[in-house]
């Protein structure tokens, strides 16, 4: 019987040590405001990434932490909020779900920094049977994934690049194809990508000759069990080629990333980043993940990228050198035969002037009217100089006066073509001051006129005339020479 009893003792016990008690220890630091954790199993350390989801999981944070509160997400890509449903905010206690996805947790105390513990569970296949082999883990077979299923790896290239079903953006259904055929500036569309790997490696190139007007959609692709450990930091900087036409069509699959990471299909996803418009001169993204270093979560920066943002204008000032046949007539007295004289003009001709101009940019006001009406665009558009314009943006109405000090006597309106950034035709009407006979019944040059120069009696009078002529825009000179 005592013996009976003993093998029985022992069983219970054997038992009870062989369950597999999971928790994460919360540690109030001794000075500062940053918390650290640390994943335990049968009271030994262990990954927090080895911690099996479909066993319950406790929460013990350190007794001086005051006011603890939770939040646990799916880190499965959908990032969806099961706090309510999984974690007993009392207990702190993540009761086990059967099909083991990964875990997010955020704990809050006051008078500290959130703790983001990103990877709870990332490779369950860690973990075995408890008592197994005495310490209750062994290593994962190898040539399997995190859901046990044998696959070969491949890079986000190839992942990018595959038939593989990717995440959908409803207002850019057509991103994958934008991506992969390695163009970077989508001038009709306004926008800009940046696409990078799970290290923030680039993948193709960076975008160039943006204006103030485009959004810059940031695609990262990652593993999906750390999608929430990305974020962007904006802060300023500059990004200037001399080549201003520069435009990569290279594609990715020939640019390669250096050191690619390799992953199941199943494992690789895509996430987003939209940020701006920007009106400064330039802006600069930093690529941020949140990983576990000894416990303690911390941002790593994986990379920086800069990029120039042009500025955009409604209007062109520029000086135009012009002829005009609206001449300005003098008046003189010449003989008409032997004895009798007559008043004939003096500089008739055509002239030339020098003008300055006022060019209105208005396809980008028409647009950003038509796509208000539909309810589509809040940004007032312009137009970026330093990009080749399209024919219809070439043709711009545009009004002007004379360069000298009879400027409230001379004005022009027309059209001007733009030929070349900075140069310009231009065409139109001239609307002038000139002088000509008070007698409407004198005719030049036949009727006798009896007196001296001083005696012709003249009227000032406006009239107009056709101009033509070239016009130059220093500024776009200016803007241009400044980025070479």
């Amino acid at each position: 019987m005592k013996n009976r009893l003993c093998t029985a003792c022992l069983l219970f016990l054997s038992g009870f040590l062989s369950f597999a008690q999971q928790e994460i220890s919360i540690a109030k630091p001794s000075s500062g405001n940053t918390l650290s954790f640390q994943a335990m199993l049968n009271g030994q350390k262990i990954d927090v990434k080895k911690l099996d989801t479909k066993k319950n999981i406790s929460i013990k944070p350190d007794p001086a932490l005051t006011n603890s509160n939770y939040i646990l997400k799916l880190n499965d890509g959908s990032g969806a909020d099961i706090t309510q449903k999984q974690l007993n905010s009392s207990t702190g206690v993540i009761t086990g779900i059967t099909s083991g996805p990964p875990l997010y947790l955020i704990y809050k105390s006051t008078g500290y920094q959130d703790l983001k513990i990103t990877d709870i569970g990332i490779n369950p296949s860690s973990l075995v049977s408890p008592g197994t082999n005495g310490n209750g883990v062994t290593r994962r077979t190898p040539g399997t994934t995190t859901n046990n299923i044998t696959s070969k790896k491949y890079t986000a290239i190839e992942y990018l690049k595959s038939g593989t079903p990717k995440p959908s953006f409803t207002d850019d259904p057509l991103y994958v194809q934008n991506i992969t055929s390695g163009q970077r500036y989508f001038r009709d569309q306004d926008r800009a990508y940046v696409v990078v790997d799970d290290k923030g490696k680039l993948i193709g190139n960076v975008p160039v000759n943006l204006d103030q007007d485009d959004v810059v959609y940031i695609y990262a692709i990652v593993d999906r069990n750390f999608v929430e450990s990305y974020d962007i930091e904006v802060i300023g900087a500059q990004y200037a080629p001399l080549d201003l036409q520069i435009r990569s069509y290279e594609s990715p699959a020939q640019i390669g990333v250096a050191n690619a990471q390799g992953l199941s299909m199943a494992d690789w996803t895509i996430i987003r980043f939209e940020r701006g418009p920007y009106t400064s001169n330039n802006v600069t993204f930093n690529i941020n993940k949140t990983e576990s270093v000894d416990g303690v979560a911390q941002k790593l920066n994986l990379s920086t990228y800069s990029l120039n943002i042009n500025k955009v204008y409604h209007v062109a000032i520029g000086a135009s050198f012009i002829s005009t046949n609206l001449g300005k007539p003098d008046f003189d007295v010449f003989p008409l035969n032997d004895s009798e004289n007559t008043i004939n003009v003096v500089n008739s001709e055509d002239r030339t002037m020098a003008t300055f101009n006022v060019i209105f940019y208005w396809k980008p006001t028409i647009d950003f009217i038509a796509k208000k009406l539909r309810g589509k665009d809040h940004i007032t558009r312009g137009r970026d100089v330093l990009k080749e314009a399209t024919w219809l943006e070439r043709l711009n109405p545009t009004f002007g006066v004379s360069l000298n000090n009879e400027w409230r006597e001379n004005f022009f309106t027309g059209l001007t073509f733009e030929f070349a950034r900075g140069g310009s035709l231009i065409a139109g009407w001239h609307y002038g001051k000139v002088q000509e006979l008070v007698d409407d019944d004198f005719v030049l040059g036949e009727t006798i006129f009896t007196g001296v120069k001083e005696d012709i009696k003249l009227t000032d009078v406006w009239d107009s005339g056709f101009f033509f002529g070239i016009t130059l825009d220093t500024r776009i000179f200016n803007k241009i020479l400044s980025r070479n």
